[in-house]
């Protein structure tokens, strides 16, 4: 009889354990739903905004906090801006929440879509590169490489217009950035207009190419504003990241060599090939390029100003439309959120190493 009790028992404190089990592991998966992703477009073969997004991509606060939120993100390495912005304008697995372009595709995208643009990536170079001919004046009637949509396309656009050669007096020949040294050493093109590091690579691997002319260029950080108005603390922690990756960059030559060898790396695996560059001639690229601010100064803001002067040219030149206005456009650029993150360093881990 008290074996037969002693076995009830047994089988009662099993049912009891395995059931206690059950709905421990129930409230489990409740407590720890799946993180929904951000998916961010980044270009590897842009130095500078690579550098800050490296940095990023290895961010334990970023990951930290965005999982208090729900989120986690996917980096998604893209060739250029217009190519990034073409991925923000799909839906579904094949679409971005966020994203970076230089000042083309951001005036362009801020005139045609519901995005939002919060802070300044990139104040780096763009570079028309030439073989046979000495200055811009001399590219009429020639060939000249360029990157659809890019910031070298703008710097392009901008240079023909100052020496008063329009689009139809040169032949235009779109191309992706990595291909274009090659071509120009094998006189299918006459010249190039790049950002870095290519007119570096370039100049580095064959000799007779040369800079002919210059300009700076601005690169921003921009996301969809559905995304934007929904979820404004993952907005301002991934504004914090980036300044956190400045700061961090920065601080050493250390961290500095150590950033631009993954940079080196990232955009080695998207080219396919070695990159070319050493860490040191890398690291002169980031230092010119590196924004003193990530906060969108009145020089690029205001009425009249960078932005401003772009959007008119590419609406002259038929790259916007033609019922878009600047004044439509400039209310989606979210400078002030800057300040917000600044005013808060405590709140959003400003002085916390990334890495």
């Amino acid at each position: 009889m008290v074996n037969s009790n002693v076995k009830i028992f047994g089988i009662v404190l099993f049912i009891v354990l395995a059931g206690i089990g059950y709905f421990a592991s129930n409230a489990q998966i409740k407590e720890d739903p799946p993180l929904k992703t951000i998916d961010f477009g980044y270009q590897p073969l842009w130095t500078g905004p690579a550098n800050i997004n490296e940095v990023m991509r290895k961010d334990r606060v970023l990951t930290e906090e965005l999982r208090k939120l729900g989120y986690e993100i996917k980096w998604r390495p893209f060739l250029k801006g217009a190519d990034v912005n073409v991925a923000l304008q799909a839906r579904g697995e094949e679409g971005l929440e966020f994203g970076i372009g230089g000042d083309m595709p951001t005036t362009t995208i801020i005139a045609n879509l519901d995005v939002e643009v919060f802070s300044l990536i990139e104040g780096g170079r763009v570079w028309i590169v030439s073989k046979n001919y000495d200055n811009v004046s001399q590219l009429k009637g020639k060939k000249v490489g360029f990157a659809f949509g890019s910031n070298a396309h703008y710097f392009l656009l901008k240079t023909l217009e100052q020496n008063k050669i329009s689009e139809k007096e040169i032949t235009l020949v779109q191309l992706d950035v990595p291909s274009m040294p090659q071509a120009l050493e094998n006189n299918e093109i006459d010249a190039f207009s790049a950002w870095e590091p290519t007119p570096t690579l370039a100049i580095k691997n064959f000799p007779s190419l040369k800079r002919i002319n210059n300009g700076r260029s601005s690169g921003y950080l921009y996301a969809k504003g559905e995304f934007s108005r929904t979820n404004p603390e993952a907005i301002k922690h991934i504004i914090a990241s980036q300044i956190r990756a400045i700061k961090y960059i920065q601080k050493s030559q250390e961290n500095l060599d150590r950033v631009s060898g993954w940079a080196i790396e990232a955009g080695t695996a998207l080219k396919g090939s070695s990159l070319g560059l050493t860490v040191e001639e890398y690291n002169k690229i980031v230092s010119d390029g590196l924004p003193g601010s990530v906060y969108i100064e009145d020089k690029y803001y205001v009425d009249g100003g960078i932005l401003n002067e772009e959007f008119d040219l590419l609406k002259s030149l038929g790259k916007v439309p033609l019922s878009a206005t600047w004044n439509e456009a400039r209310v989606k650029i979210k400078r002030e959120i800057v300040k917000e993150v600044l005013s808060d360093p405590k709140k959003y881990r400003l002085e916390e190493s990334p890495v």
